[in-house]
């Protein structure tokens, strides 16, 4: 809907940044106007956009005119000649964005069994792991251990499994669906070897 993209390019005109669930209130309330007077719902039932997404939409217009040089311009305009200017100065803090749109957040502490796909070897970044069919990034925040690992005091990598205590945040949106999860080792425990990946011989010599 050409009116809606308007909308939100025009508020990203005429704001710099968003501080609070008030500031997007209206910004909601008109993109929902708009989708009433277009009349295509035979029942005049329209649902509202989806929170998360309003806000992925406006920081990713976001990213993309941060790129402009200062003598540059971006303009929107449509087909009746209404044009609006990006602006590159806006921007979301990450902490308010997940505040916007978010309901709840949980934390969890429990010992589990996670299996290396991806390490990190440089200690600074996360590793990736296998949790039963879902893949997560985990930093591991066992300072002791990391450094042992980053001094090559032991091997570990992928295939091979960690038991350690892991700490997991979960973000519920405002329908309290799962929209963000964090995880990070607190401390491992212990290292479980890839049993795989050693050869086996099925005729062994006598």
């Amino acid at each position: 809907m050409v009116q809606g993209k308007y909308s939100i390019l025009r508020f990203l005109e005429e704001n710099n940044t968003i501080t609070c669930e008030a500031d997007i209130i209206p910004l909601e309330g008109e993109i929902i106007t708009l989708a009433e007077d277009t009349k295509l719902s035979q029942l005049n039932c329209y649902t509202p956009l989806k929170r998360e997404h309003l806000i992925s939409d406006l920081k990713n217009v976001t990213v993309a005119t941060q790129q402009l040089a200062a003598t540059d311009r971006a303009t929107f305009c449509t087909n009746n000649g209404v044009c609006s200017v990006f602006n590159p100065k806006f921007d979301i803090p990450a902490e308010v964005a997940q505040q916007i749109i978010s309901s709840e957040t949980t934390e969890n502490t429990a010992t589990i069994i996670l299996k290396v796909k991806k390490p990190d070897f440089l200690g600074e970044s996360q590793w990736t792991f296998k949790f039963g069919n879902k893949t997560i990034d985990a930093k591991i925040l066992d300072e002791e251990w990391l450094q042992d690992f980053c001094n090559r005091l032991f091997y570990i990598g992928p295939g091979d499994s960690i038991r350690a205590e892991v700490r997991s945040l979960a973000v519920y949106g405002k329908n309290y669906e799962v929209i963000d999860e964090k995880h990070s080792v607190l401390r491992v425990i212990e290292i479980l070897p890839n049993n795989e990946s050693k050869s086996v011989t099925l005729f062994p010599p006598n």
